[in-house]
């Protein structure tokens, strides 16, 4: 079987299954000859081994039943860095780098002291966030956090990859519970924030915001993907304080959930996508206690859909 022909079958199995299909079959062909997509078309002609046709074979079959092709070859691009991801963590989305850019343009502009800043990234995951800031942001400390041991066990894996370990410390944590575990810190203290989802509207409409703490308590109708507001009032001291707190929480309501696709519902971690029977409950727990961890002019960048 040479190449072309291989492409040109596995483009066929996926044609029903995929909107990408013809990139689908380049991609795991790629993975399995472990050559570029530009050899590919450079050697159309070459014949694939025995053993190469049978394991490209199963591959087409696995992604023709809507297993995510980042899965099937255990990496995804992030922010130009090559993450290994797997079932235990959610698959990192390109909308996502927006939210990592808004963070590294808010600091440029405000010019931190980068030797003294402080980072919280809260439901890391593979740790794309959080090692994407670390990778561009050398002298920042960051703290990654998780409530699922497994997906920090990839996140560690990420770090030692990019070889940023020792500038991210991991934390397994429902939120911020084990952050500062010998601070009482009291989160019903602090007012109601504004915040709910707009089913009306689909919640949330496209684009990138910046608002303050004070806006966010007067908005009645968020439409917005990525946001950032500010602490302006004063709290119960914690024993950690952030300058930035950045999130990418579960979101989907129970109704949301059951209507997702297959390639999502069916592989990746429910745990980070299922945000409560309403789709916001998790998110309103972090902004209320958010506030307790941020220090005085910090700001809090999260993001759903």
């Amino acid at each position: 079987m040479q190449i072309e022909q291989a492409l040109k079958y596995g483009s066929t199995i996926l044609k029903n299954k995929s909107d990408s299909s013809a990139l689908d079959a380049e991609i795991l062909l790629s993975y399995v000859l472990k050559k570029s997509r530009t050899f590919l078309f450079t050697y159309p002609e070459k014949k694939l081994t025995k053993t190469q046709w049978q394991k490209y074979k199963k591959l087409i079959a696995r992604c023709a039943k809507y297993e995510p092709i980042a899965y099937i070859t255990r990496r995804k691009e992030f922010y130009g860095l090559d993450f290994y991801v797997d079932k235990r963590v959610l698959i990192p989305r390109p909308k996502t780098e927006e939210l990592v850019e808004k963070i590294l343009t808010y600091l440029q502009k405000t010019k931190h002291q980068m030797s003294n800043i402080k980072i919280c990234d809260v439901g890391t995951g593979s740790g794309c966030i959080a090692i994407a800031l670390a990778k561009n942001l050398p002298q920042a400390k960051i703290y990654a956090v998780d409530i699922s041991k497994k997906a920090l066990k990839i996140a560690k894996l990420n770090a030692k990859k990019h070889k940023v370990l020792k500038q991210i410390k991991f934390i397994q944590s429902d939120l911020f519970s084990k952050i500062s575990p010998k601070t009482k810190t009291q989160y019903n203290n602090i007012d109601n924030i504004g915040y709910h989802k707009n089913r009306s509207s689909g919640f949330c409409g496209r684009g990138i915001n910046i608002i303050s703490f004070s806006q966010l308590q007067k908005i009645n109708d968020i439409k917005i993907n990525i946001f950032c507001f500010s602490r302006s009032r004063k709290t119960e001291d914690t024993k950690i304080k952030f300058d930035i707190i950045v999130a990418n929480l579960p979101y989907l309501s129970k109704k949301e959930y059951q209507k997702t696709s297959l390639t999502i519902k069916s592989y990746e971690p429910k745990l980070a996508l299922l945000g409560g029977k309403n789709g916001d409950e998790i998110y309103k727990k972090f902004l209320k206690q958010a506030l307790l961890f941020l220090k005085p002019n910090g700001k809090i960048f999260f993001e759903n859909y």
